[in-house]
């Protein structure tokens, strides 16, 4: 229904539904430029797999070690 109301394709909404799943200081630090410069937004909405546990994404992401930009 979303899709439809939007006129975009249901995978995409799904896609995109599971960026709500992201641990928060992951995304803070995407909101705020703090992340790993590999991740970008196509990466992002590529990779569907990204796991429910918040430790697991920040390794899988480059969370776990990445310290930013001082």
């Amino acid at each position: 229904e979303v899709a439809r109301e939007e006129n975009v394709s249901p995978s995409y909404v799904t896609r995109l539904l599971r960026l709500t799943f992201l641990a928060p200081d992951i995304v803070s630090g995407v909101v705020t430029g703090r992340h790993p410069p590999e991740l970008t937004a196509r990466k992002l909405m590529a990779d569907t797999r990204v796991p429910l546990d918040w430790s697991e994404q920040r390794n899988q992401l480059g969370f776990a070690c990445f310290r930013g930009p001082s």
